[in-house]
């Protein structure tokens, strides 16, 4: 699953993951994460080291290993090595089949994820409030805005046309007949997605935030 933060994959992910059928992509990537696992398969945390374990713990009895990566992770993670990211992308996922998440409202997304470095709030269960209510930066949204461009350009350069690119638009109005055809298209037939777990963080506020942020961008340029 290749990805910017906020573009819907972690849901698609969860969904994923949900039908049984197509191993548990997670962001084995994220600094955090990849801590917590080497610890725990006592594999150290050198990045060939972990790669095997991970291989070895997360690959299922039907031979299905799923990731979910996002850009700046495979970039951070391949900079430590002297690795080129695509190179360490084969490594991690070796002739995998590629899909690609992204988000329509770019501007959207960057609020998304802005709120969510803030809060550390990064999904929340379908009965839970986040009670996040911050103050507009604009400096803040627009770092993240330009965070998520560089990630979808490299992304752009390096897959082309990937197989299967899912829009979070899509996703959120049609969450289960889009967690189908994508599992259909990685060779899962006749599974069904649970409803999602998760809900969505945007709010009221998320728009008004939105909206003063595209005013104040078109203003600058």
């Amino acid at each position: 699953m290749c990805s910017t933060p906020r573009s819907g994959s972690g849901l698609l992910c969860r969904g994923l993951a949900a039908t049984g059928r197509l191993g548990l992509p997670l962001e084995y990537l994220n600094p955090v994460l990849w801590a917590i696992f080497a610890e725990r398969w006592h594999c150290g945390a050198r990045l060939d080291g972990y790669l095997d374990a991970l291989h070895s713990h997360r690959t299922d009895t039907a031979g299905v290993f799923g990731v979910k990566v996002h850009w700046a992770q495979l970039e951070a993670a391949a900079g430590e090595v002297g690795a080129d990211p695509g190179a360490l992308l084969a490594r991690l996922a070796p002739a995998g089949s590629v899909v690609r998440t992204r988000r329509v409202d770019r501007v959207a997304q960057a609020v998304s994820l802005w709120r969510a470095e803030r809060s550390g709030v990064w999904s929340l269960a379908v009965s839970e409030s986040s009670g996040d209510r911050p103050s507009y930066d604009f400096d803040g949204i627009a770092a993240c805005y330009a965070g998520i461009g560089r990630g979808e350009q490299a992304w752009d350069e390096h897959l082309g046309e990937a197989p299967a690119t899912v829009e979070y638009e899509r996703l959120s109005a049609s969450y289960a007949e889009t967690v189908a055809e994508v599992a259909r298209g990685l060779g899962a037939t006749d599974v069904e997605a649970p409803p999602p777990r998760s809900r969505k963080l945007a709010d009221g506020l998320s728009a008004e935030l939105a909206e003063r942020f595209r005013a104040e961008l078109a203003a600058r340029a």
